[in-house]
């Protein structure tokens, strides 16, 4: 399980962006700074667990901020994974993070929410699949691809795309790299 928060006030993004990178270059942030709350968190669920002989898992992320003073920005993650290993050898990681985020808010009025929408709101998608092979892979710790690339003794390879929305529509060109 983790768990990363930041309640309070801060200059610029830099304290967000070393607690949660993919959040903290996401979050619009206002010109005076961070004044608000963030919280997030996400945990790894064995449903099979034979040893390394074969184990599948799932994986939930959830998180929300607050941003203020007026206007507000609020904003959301939601994402899912699924994960396992098979004959102490091969190991696969899926995930899948989606964010979304709504500034420019002076009231919390439902008519006035929706009147930001068009020009207000920010999506972003991400998806990645990682394969390893090794006697040592972990991938239950591969929350993101750079930690996917770090586990020693376990070489790995991935795939990743992103999709975003910010008034117009955005698709990235997926990536491939191996063996790391």
């Amino acid at each position: 399980m983790q768990v990363a928060f930041l309640v309070g006030r801060t200059c610029n993004q830099e304290v967000l962006i070393s607690l949660d990178p993919q959040v903290g270059e996401f979050i619009t942030f206002p010109d005076t700074g961070f004044a608000g709350l963030f919280v997030r968190g996400g945990a790894n669920i064995p449903v099979w667990n034979n040893g390394c002989f074969l184990t599948v898992g799932v994986g939930a992320d959830a998180g929300a901020w607050f941003l203020g003073p007026p206007p507000l920005t609020i904003g959301m993650l939601v994402g899912g994974a699924v994960f396992g290993e098979g004959i102490c050898l091969v190991s696969v990681r899926g995930q899948i993070t989606i964010l979304a985020e709504l500034s420019g808010i002076t009231s919390l009025n439902p008519a006035s929410l929706a009147e930001l929408i068009p020009d207000n709101l920010k999506l972003q998608g991400e998806a990645f699949f990682v394969g390893g092979f090794g006697f040592d892979c972990d991938p239950g710790t591969w929350t993101n691809v750079p930690r996917s690339r770090k586990d020693d003794w376990c070489g790995t390879g991935d795939l990743s795309t992103q999709a975003s929305f910010d008034g117009s529509f955005h698709l990235s060109t997926p990536k491939l790299s191996a063996i790391h």
